[in-house]
């Protein structure tokens, strides 16, 4: 990025203890002038997991009205930017001065939790399974950890008492609410968010065609990904590493959208040819994850490989190069950045034939899969032809290459301070 144009504007961050934030905070601050990068959280001592740049961010309560204080506190910021919805209280977003533009930067889940697009996420095998372990998890008033925060709240908080009762009146007032009345509390106050929020940027095109059809929803579309690591160069389509091996790779992750449960039976009743059934299972909810790991191991035995490990990149793409099949039964978009590698690695994709991913891939001209239609002992065995990886490959690098990525971000990057003009 050595002589590329700095924007001059000022950058107020929400981000995410997420492993992307790291490459994510570089890059802006390759291409905006100043960046001030915030995480919220109730939690005085909070320790990050993910972020490794801890000299970059800085801390503010969710529940005290800090980011209110933090835009007015003297400093002109031109942009928030939301590093999804969940960055933020979203109650907060209708009082943020109007002089400053908001930049939401969706991350998928949070279209979807939030109530902006309505799809049903989940299988039959793994909607049974997430209402069974929400009965289990059904506590009572106080949960697990509450002591441990009060602790840290009363010695270590500048206002203790407004945020412990702010807390709980929260809580009483939630427990009070039936289902119903909950789905409209929650989708009311989405809809006064985005209604403040200026951009929005979705992981895929499609996801913007779904909100723009709201009536409610006014935010500017401004195309744009996440840069993390250089991929999917076209110099190295003929040349790059094919995948070795015989695995078969399910889902990215231990959450429900991946709808493992489903997928191993749909496996069970079509018997894969040898090789490991590989599961990352690293990051997500924990219980779920174990509940999985017990049942793909009632299903398959030593071939059930469930990856419960944090792998650091180099290591999972090498995962993921032993998997010529791989699939994926999420409805919503989630994985793409896996899906991706999978077809740059040469593997058989297969999909949900109802999810936004396949529409959108098979839009592009990409060879993928349907997990009903074309599932069978056959097509799993049969690799895919090298003109058929070749192809993919170069719709691949069109459309997710680090350089269309960048050139991407500093589009958008130019396009709010111009419009700012």
């Amino acid at each position: 990025m050595t002589g590329e144009r700095v924007a001059r504007l000022r950058f107020l961050h929400l981000v995410l203890d997420s492993p992307l934030m790291d490459g994510v905070m570089a890059r802006f601050d390759e291409m905006v002038a100043h960046n001030r990068y915030l995480f919220r959280t109730e939690k005085p001592r909070y320790t990050f997991n993910n972020i490794k740049r801890r000299d970059r961010v800085e801390l503010f309560a969710a529940a005290d009205r800090e980011l209110a204080r933090v835009l007015t506190d003297g400093q002109s910021y031109d942009v928030l930017v939301l590093h999804s919805l969940y960055a933020v209280d979203i109650e907060l977003l209708p009082a943020i001065p109007a002089g400053i533009r908001i930049w939401w930067i969706s991350w998928g889940y949070d279209l979807y939790n939030r109530h902006l697009i309505d799809i049903e996420l989940f299988g039959e095998r793994t909607a049974a399974l997430r209402r069974e372990l929400d009965r289990e998890r059904k506590g009572g008033f106080f949960k697990k950890g509450d002591l441990r925060d009060l602790g840290d709240i009363l010695f270590f908080h500048p206002r203790p008492f407004a945020l412990i009762g702010e807390r709980l009146r929260k809580r009483l007032a939630r427990r009070r609410e039936t289902a119903a009345e909950r789905d409209a509390r929650e989708r009311a106050a989405t809809e006064r968010a985005v209604g403040r929020i200026t951009y929005c940027s979705t992981t895929l095109p499609d996801e913007y065609e779904l909100l723009a059809r709201k009536e409610f929803f006014t935010p500017r579309e401004i195309p744009f990904n996440y840069v993390t690591h250089d991929l999917f160069d076209a110099a190295t389509i003929p040349a790059a590493p094919l995948c070795e091996g015989n695995g078969i790779l399910i889902g990215n992750s231990a959450t429900f959208e991946n709808n493992h449960a489903d997928i191993l039976d749909l496996l069970r009743r079509t018997p894969p040819p040898g090789g490991e059934i590989v599961v990352p299972l690293s990051y997500g909810d924990p219980t779920y994850g174990e509940r999985i790991a017990r049942l793909g191991n009632d299903l398959f035995g030593a071939r059930f490989r469930p990856v419960t490990e944090f792998l650091p990149f180099p290591q999972y793409a090498a995962l993921l190069r032993t998997c010529p099949v791989a699939l994926f039964g999420h409805e919503r978009q989630q994985a793409l950045g896996a899906v991706l590698i999978a077809l740059w690695n040469g593997a058989k994709v297969f999909l949900s034939p109802t999810s936004i991913i396949h529409r959108h891939l098979k839009n592009l001209g990409a060879t993928v899969f349907s997990m009903t239609d074309d599932l069978n002992g056959e097509t799993l065995a049969t690799p895919l032809p090298r003109d058929m990886i070749i192809a993919n490959r170069a719709i691949v690098s069109r459309e997710y290459s680090s350089e269309t990525r960048i050139a991407r971000m500093r589009a958008a990057i130019d396009r709010i301070e111009r419009e700012r003009a």
